[in-house]
């Protein structure tokens, strides 16, 4: 690559030290708020979901039972001509049955979740460790890399310089020397 570079502006090189300097950063974050979501969601589950359905469960439970005594006094009265009562305790029966069989399928999700959330993410997870431990290594040596061939870009360009020509160059030959300093530099 350094072949074809334009040896007589290190703004290319310093403007790809800049993008390079961004994507790391936001690639960084991107990583944080993807462990951050993992763990939030593992929180969220343990903390709040679970015991909110704990408590819907006892509460739909205790219908159920109600909904089921009221049920059954009312199947006994039947003979004395309450059949509408008893079609009322029976839908009634019938709702609370099915609201506490809900509640206990998601309670069921809810703890199939928290024991599988933490290996389902552990895979995920080991990347963004990995993406992240390669960033932290290999971006600084990047830029670091960039900011050595910024500095020899200078150098030469100070070192190629006619005395008494202008930090702005006179190019002259530069363009033809700067060439073969890059293809030395290969």
């Amino acid at each position: 690559m350094a072949r074809y570079a334009a040896l007589d502006d290190p703004e290319v090189l310093l403007e790809l030290r800049r993008s390079l300097i961004d994507c790391l950063t936001r690639a960084s974050h991107a990583l944080d708020r993807i462990e951050n979501s993992i763990q939030q969601t593992e929180t969220w589950l343990r903390d709040d979901r679970a015991p909110a359905v704990k408590r819907q469960l006892l509460q739909t439970e205790t219908r159920f039972g109600e909904s089921r005594i009221a049920y059954a006094e009312a199947k006994s009265r039947l003979g004395n001509d309450m059949a509408r009562s008893h079609e009322t305790e029976e839908r009634d029966f019938l709702r609370a049955r099915a609201a506490f069989q809900q509640t206990e399928e998601l309670m069921r999700r809810i703890q199939g979740w928290m024991i599988r959330l933490p290996r389902e993410a552990s895979e995920p997870m080991g990347l963004i460790r990995r993406a992240r431990h390669t960033l932290e290594q290999v971006g600084p040596q990047a830029v670091a890399r960039l900011d050595s061939m910024i500095a020899s870009i200078e150098r030469y360009q100070a070192a190629s310089r006619p005395s008494g020509a202008s930090a702005g160059g006179v190019q002259g030959d530069a363009g033809q020397g700067g060439a073969d300093a890059a293809q030395e530099e290969s």
